[in-house]
């Protein structure tokens, strides 16, 4: 079989859940002997914008398409752009693919499930956050709010700069100094939604147009993937009716022994990941802070000085908080294992974050909100547990008992299960391949 995965940023220029996710699967269908191909968007180097350049790797072909986000003319850019087709085109020629699986479609919008159709491959798309929904992918809307649900009063406020963006306009803003760019992308942040103006019934029907046109492009697909139940349910009472299979994302790791919680000293507790207000910074520090000095000490990888003292509301202990930086790509696994347990606070609708598969395999317990899919990460109170979101005083409360019950925490420790890895991720998604193939004979 020939697979095409398309994915809007791939390593080695990019690192992020999807992009890890897309290399331990290609590298998975490499091992079971089938063709591979990665298709992603890439800063425009050499060669002109929407060129193609393709290199080997271990796994198979990487093709790049020279694309910048920015680039869109209007908003029907951001999701059907017609300068997309002819390089869509072009790699879908040479390589032939019997399957295309498209990864994520922001930069890509509905091109690549639509052209594929026309290629007779099968077509698969994986619904790895909101992005089909929600102009923003998050369903969090500026200052931070969350989103339980698509609103066009509030997604066309929320997208207002976008829909009502004129050419002109936004090749004005593509071309400003960045810290001009910086100034304005933070003010809009961190301006609430709601008291923007109402941007037109122009910009309306505009919103409605791509609501239709990509929920339309998931209908059609042969196969709909979600790594959580949560973000199909999402989809689906949105208006995606038809059936979205669960494979849960899986990850590949060096082999290592799993180290033991650690009997004496504070419990280390390890944040990793991007510091966003999101995800629940604020919850976990305050609910460090409420603990005795030298009870806990918290870890927050990713985080900086200036992003822990946003954090901080009231005076802290020593030697309580220490922020640890930016820890290079793949490393999460490495860092967890100098941790006694890793939180994910998130205060918004999480799908299946990396961070939660990078505890598993370091053997790690993780405290989880009960928000999106993280509570179907989490057996509670067996191999981890799920606490309030948002709620300080239960994280505090939590992170005290096992400070003080180091036999709880070993206990727990030793019910973790490392996660697919990505052979296994990628033997779930051949069999749902081949059905789909089937299917199709018999029809």
């Amino acid at each position: 079989m020939r697979i095409l995965l398309i994915v809007h940023r791939a390593l080695p220029h990019s690192t992020g859940g999807v992009e890890l996710w897309a290399d331990a699967l290609a590298r998975g269908f490499h091992g079971h002997g089938h063709e591979v191909a990665i298709l992603s968007l890439v800063e425009p180097g050499e060669g002109a914008m929407f060129s193609v350049h393709s290199e080997t790797s271990e796994w198979g072909t990487s093709f790049w398409l020279n694309h910048r986000l920015s680039a869109a003319r209007n908003f029907r850019d951001t999701w059907q752009d017609p300068r997309l087709e002819q390089p869509l085109t072009e790699v879908l020629t040479r390589f032939r693919p019997d399957v295309v699986h498209l990864a994520h479609p922001d930069g890509w919008g509905v091109w690549p499930l639509r052209s594929a159709r026309s290629h007779g491959a099968i077509t698969v798309a994986t619904l790895h956050d909101y992005k089909w929904i929600c102009g923003r992918g998050q369903m969090v809307r500026p200052p931070g709010e969350r989103c339980q649900q698509v609103d066009e009063d509030q997604c066309t406020r929320c997208l207002s700069d976008q829909l009502t963006g004129r050419a002109g306009r936004t090749l004005l803003r593509r071309l400003a100094p960045e810290r001009l760019r910086t100034r304005i992308r933070v003010t809009e942040e961190q301006t609430d939604t709601l008291s923007r103006p109402e941007p037109g019934q122009r910009a309306r029907q505009r919103w409605r147009t791509r609501q239709l046109a990509l929920l339309a492009s998931l209908r059609d697909a042969d196969l709909v993937i979600s790594p959580s139940r949560f973000v199909a349910d999402r989809l689906q009472s949105e208006g995606l009716d038809r059936l979205v299979t669960v494979i849960p994302n899986g990850l590949d790791a060096p082999e290592a022994p799993r180290p033991s919680p650690s009997v004496a000293g504070p419990l280390r507790v390890g944040f990793f990941g991007n510091p966003h207000p999101s995800k629940g910074i604020k919850t976990v520090v305050e609910a460090v802070a409420s603990r005795p000095a030298g009870s806990v000490h918290l870890l927050l990888f990713g985080a900086s000085d200036s992003d822990l003292e946003a954090a901080v509301t009231g005076p802290t202990e020593p030697n309580l908080l220490s922020a640890m930086g930016p820890y290079p790509p793949g490393s999460g696994v490495e860092h967890m294992r100098d941790v006694d347990i890793v939180v994910i606070p998130s205060i918004w609708d999480e799908n299946h974050p990396l961070v939660a598969i990078e505890a598993r395999l370091a053997g790690k317990p993780v405290l989880v909100s009960d928000r999106g899919g993280l509570p179907e990460l989490v057996q509670d109170a067996v191999d981890g547990w799920v606490l309030p979101a948002g709620d300080a005083a239960a994280w505090g409360e939590r992170i005290g008992l096992l400070a003080t019950n180091r036999w709880l925490l070993r206990q727990v420790a030793a019910a973790v299960v490392p996660p697919s890895s990505g052979l296994q991720m990628a033997a779930s998604h051949l069999r749902a391949y081949e059905e789909c193939g089937a299917s199709r004979t018999r029809d």
